[in-house]
């Protein structure tokens, strides 16, 4: 696959999300690249295609207050979701 498409990255991508998928046993997934100071979606599985379309246009920025995923690239460690009491 890597050496299918040296120059469009976007189906190694894919390979690699699938994968990771579904030795997650995840139903869906996301993989994010930095670039700069924003992490832009590069990959997805099992997402609508209104997200998928919202996290392309709209990249999240990386900074210390944002979404776990920012912080996580910032802190360079995994963040673990508080559970918010009311959302149960």
């Amino acid at each position: 696959m890597i050496s299918a498409s040296p120059s469009d990255h976007g189906p190694v991508f894919d390979v690699v999300l699938e994968s990771a998928t579904r030795l997650c046993d995840g139903a869906l997934g996301s993989l994010l690249m930095v670039e700069g100071d924003t992490l832009n979606l590069v990959a997805s599985q099992g997402m609508s295609e209104e997200l998928v379309e919202l996290l392309r246009s709209e990249p999240m920025r990386l900074d210390r207050e944002g979404s776990l995923n920012a912080r996580a690239v910032l802190n360079r460690q995994v963040n673990q979701p508080t559970p918010d009491p009311a959302r149960r």
